[in-house]
């Protein structure tokens, strides 16, 4: 699996994939204003911005559309809770996320520690015909409200180490993910 990034209009030209620039001649008599392609955004006019949520593909929203992703927190993005490496979710880790019942960025507190859950996606006669989704999630409580629900961890931000940016802006892990498996190069991370 690819990733996918949110396209945000670029800084340098607003939006037009052009710049100018004011040409002079004859000791400054006559000035000519000359359009040459943005460099940063090479003409499009869009730069790279956040990658987008894996989970709900950068809609905020999952469970048609019904259910706010708990990954991203309903941004389409990310927040802190993205960030938080594997060894940083531990219960009374605390950071910031835009709170359902506040409307308002407060701080979070983890309070809970990892837990492997299991759930029945089909109800076969027989168990083993059954198909089975597993996951990993933690408890999140607003520390200014109280409210608390489970968030399920993504296996390609929640890892060992954290990520980073090797030398072709390319994200890679620094050790392991969540389930375990080795990633040595970028292209691996994301199938």
């Amino acid at each position: 699996m690819a990733i996918k990034y949110k396209m945000e209009i670029c800084p340098e030209c607003d939006g037009n994939g052009v710049l100018f620039y004011t040409e002079k001649k004859l000791w400054g008599l006559i000035k000519n204003q000359v359009a040459y392609q943005c460099t940063v955004c090479e003409g499009t006019g869009k730069v790279r911005g956040e990658p987008l949520c894996p989970i709900c593909g950068g809609a905020g929203l999952i469970g048609n559309e019904r259910e706010i992703c708990r990954t991203c927190n309903g941004t389409g993005t990310g927040d802190g809770f993205r960030h938080l490496t594997r060894e940083q979710l531990v219960k009374g880790t605390t950071f910031n996320r835009r709170c359902d019942r506040c409307k308002a960025e407060t701080l979070h507190e983890l309070t809970s520690d990892i837990e492997h859950k299991v759930i029945t996606t089909t109800w076969e006669k027989n168990e083993w015909q059954r198909s089975k989704e597993e996951f990993e999630r933690i408890k999140i409580e607003c520390t200014m409200c109280g409210n608390s629900y489970f968030a399920p961890l993504d296996k390609y931000y929640h890892v060992e180490g954290g990520l980073s940016l090797n030398e072709n802006d390319e994200v890679v892990a620094n050790k392991k993910s969540l389930f375990g498996q080795d990633f040595t190069s970028p292209g691996e991370l994301f199938k």
